[in-house]
């Protein structure tokens, strides 16, 4: 994917955008749907394939480091993982809707 500059997830706590690409992005971001439903899920994923729709590019930078916050304990592990899961499977729909000139082994 970065080879393209078509990283497909910009992992929250590693990611810096250009304040004015998030300034016209930012309704879109705010507003997300999905199936007729508000959808706050995932934000990190849907922030990237707007970025990408706007035709900005994304790059994976291997000596990032970033802290973060993790489940330490199975109960909110778990939740984590169906959160992911399920803002994986909303956004590789939208992805594919809405990123069709992207080559096609992203």
């Amino acid at each position: 994917q970065a080879r393209f500059g078509a990283v497909m997830c910009c992992c929250g706590p590693c990611a810096m955008y250009r304040r004015s690409a998030l300034a016209l992005l930012l309704d879109q971001y705010e507003t997300q749907f999905f199936r007729g439903k508000p959808s706050d899920f995932g934000e990190d994923r849907h922030l990237t394939i707007l970025m990408l729709k706007a035709g900005f590019r994304t790059e994976y930078v291997p000596d990032a480091i970033a802290a973060t916050v993790v489940p330490d304990t199975l109960g909110p592990y778990l939740r984590q993982q169906l959160r992911w899961a399920r803002s994986t499977f909303r956004d590789t729909f939208l992805a594919l809707r809405l990123l069709p000139e992207l080559d096609g082994y992203l």
